[in-house]
């Protein structure tokens, strides 16, 4: 590991004497509204289209891993469950987002996002926020994963590709996308087909566990007049994963279904010096698993989120902006005949307060049916300091949170806990962001989280059940970032997160690795109709129950050809050293395996 990070470390500190301009770019992570990227305190992460593309990669969750202080745990391959951690956090403090609707599954043991089951087709960009400062998104937000399909370019576009790969890989996708001063639309779909590999370690048959995801997904929205629009998403998802028994004697041909139907329709109102949100979002889930031998239904699980929300902002001057929300979210359980209210209101402040010193800062007031009223705030300071040709940034953000435990921890007959409380949490990041006008970016960012009274699933002599931990579970670490551009041709990214990440208990928490690296090249042949990308990723220091994990080096590359405006044929080799490793303790991996496709443009 110490030869893998000594030459980008090395060009990290040589490039701290570059040359700098100012960054634009702005983003709606943290507030639910526009703000620019480099006056932002908090921790933030952006990845365009191109991006998306260069990488080829068809899941949320793959396309996120080679990202700073991102961890993803996989059980089996594409479509098998999958834990997205930031900084060492569950997943189910992650917020994941599209086009403004919260995918959060309500079945869930903890509620979350199904990552495994978000496929990428269509997506324009994503933003990533890391840390507690997702206020405006709920008090239990301890990063925010927000995705857009919006077009950002005016005019008509139609795209469609296949591709084929090893373990039977089949994925076809197709985007429309209209934008004009009144309208835009963005309708895609995706189709994708694999026969997988044995998923499980104790399978001695060796079958495969195969996958199959259909997903559509449109956005469109009108301007009616100069003050307002409308707007509507809805999203589709159908998927299909096999999957093993939890035993060597256990049947290991089972199917786990999932459904998704998602929905939002939001009206907004742009007067002089203010804009205002008017939206509702539903979200409904159905989970099933069978024994496909014998047809025979083992768990069912159906569930539904309905939000009410309105957010606004408000110019305090050319630079400065307040921000209003209030939020209505009911939670459901079906099955069990299970449901919650939780209603929020918060308050923000984003801008520049005197010159080159910029804050955001806020406060949000929550009520839990069960489980009462709730403060949380968040507090960020970032200032810059202009060089000779550069500009250097002092930043640092703090926020507190708490997570009420959710229906299935609480209420289930078999495993849930009702004298659970809620779990407390607080954390931030101080750091150093230096980029230049050339192109070069580097950032230095210290973080510390902690949670108090963590809620995990504790085994016993009946079977186990959820229960509180007693004291603090700690996430703290290094954060590295680098972007250097070298030449026109030649781009460099690199990231490494170092993560102390212990329970209350002083142990280290499992599936977490203390060292986490990506080191990637993008490079443009033949005036950019060529382009080869490539990442290695390196993950070393984690255990799993009862095991520790090996350290792996995973190397994925693309190499793709724009033969003509309109077409264009792509290659790519995920884990092209072919390493044999874990992410999860008797969990296989996909080994080597080479993709290939066509895209066409119009």
């Amino acid at each position: 590991m110490t030869v893998f990070l000594q030459r980008p470390l090395a060009l990290a500190l040589a490039f701290s004497a570059c040359a700098q301009a100012e960054d634009i770019e702005t983003i709606h992570v943290v507030a639910r509204a526009a703000t620019p990227l480099a006056q932002q305190p908090a921790a933030v992460t952006v990845i365009e289209a191109e991006q998306i593309e260069q990488r080829g990669y068809a899941n949320l969750a793959d396309v996120l891993r080679n990202q700073p202080a991102i961890q993803v745990s996989n059980s089996g391959g594409l479509g098998k469950a999958s834990s997205l951690r930031i900084r060492g956090e569950e997943g189910y403090r992650t917020k994941v987002l599209v086009d403004g609707m919260d995918l959060a599954d309500p079945t869930a043991t903890q509620v979350q996002a199904q990552v495994q089951h978000v496929d990428v087709a269509g997506f324009e960009r994503i933003e990533i926020l890391r840390g507690p400062q997702g206020l405006v998104y709920g008090a239990d937000a301890g990063g925010v994963i927000s995705a857009s399909s919006k077009p950002t370019q005016a005019g008509d576009k139609l795209v469609t590709s296949v591709e084929l790969g090893r373990y039977g890989y089949q994925r076809l996708q197709g985007k429309y996308s209209h934008r004009s001063e009144q309208a835009f639309v963005s309708l895609s779909a995706s189709d994708l087909d694999s026969d997988g590999f044995n998923a499980r370690t104790i399978d001695a048959g060796n079958e495969t566990d195969g996958y199959e995801n259909t997903s559509f997904h449109l956005a469109t929205g009108y301007q009616i007049n100069e003050q307002l629009s409308v707007e509507a998403v809805l999203r589709d998802v159908d998927a299909d994963a096999g999957f093993d028994g939890f035993s060597a004697s256990s049947d290991h041909d089972n199917n786990s279904h999932f459904e998704q139907q998602a929905a939002r329709l939001a009206l907004n109102y742009q007067a002089q010096g203010s804009r205002h949100s008017f939206a509702y979002h539903r979200n409904q889930v159905e989970r099933e698993n069978t024994v496909l031998s014998t047809g025979a239904r083992t768990y069912l699980a159906e569930g539904m989120i309905e939000t009410l929300q309105y957010n606004s902002s408000w110019e305090v001057s050319d630079k400065a902006q307040l921000i209003f929300g209030l939020e209505r979210e009911q939670q459901q359980d079906d099955a069990n005949h299970f449901e919650r209210d939780q209603d929020g209101v918060y308050l923000a402040f984003e801008g520049e307060l005197i010159d080159a010193l910029y804050l955001s800062a806020g406060l949000r007031y929550d009520d839990n049916e069960d489980f009462g009223s709730h403060t949380s705030y968040r507090l960020g300071v970032a200032y810059d300091i202009a060089l000779s040709d550069s500009v250097l940034t002092l930043k640092g953000a703090y926020g507190a949170g708490f997570r009420a435990p959710s229906l299935f921890e609480v209420y289930n007959p078999y495993y849930g806990n009702p004298a659970l409380t809620e779990e407390q949490s607080q954390g931030g990041d101080i750091g150093l962001a230096w980029r230049n006008q050339a192109g070069t970016k580097a950032e230095l960012v210290y973080f510390y989280q902690e949670v108090e009274d963590l809620i995990e699933y504790v085994w016993n002599s009946s079977g186990g059940n959820y229960a509180q931990t007693q004291g603090v579970a700690v996430s703290k670490g290094v954060e590295l970032q680098l972007h250097q551009q070298l030449g026109q041709a030649l781009a460099l990214h690199f990231n490494a997160t170092y993560n102390d990440a212990h329970q209350a208990d002083g142990k280290q928490r499992i599936r977490r690795p203390r060292v986490l690296a990506n080191l990637g090249l993008d490079y443009d042949l033949l005036d950019g109709q060529v382009t080869l990308s490539g990442n290695l990723r390196h993950a070393s220091r984690q255990r799993d129950f009862g095991a520790n994990l090996a350290e792996h080096q995973v190397l994925d590359i693309k190499l793709s050809w724009q033969a003509t405006p309109e077409l264009a044929f792509f290659t790519r080799v995920e884990n092209a050293l072919d390493e044999e490793y874990r992410e999860a303790a008797g969990y296989n991996t996909a080994r080597a395996a080479a993709y290939a496709g066509v895209r066409l443009q119009f």
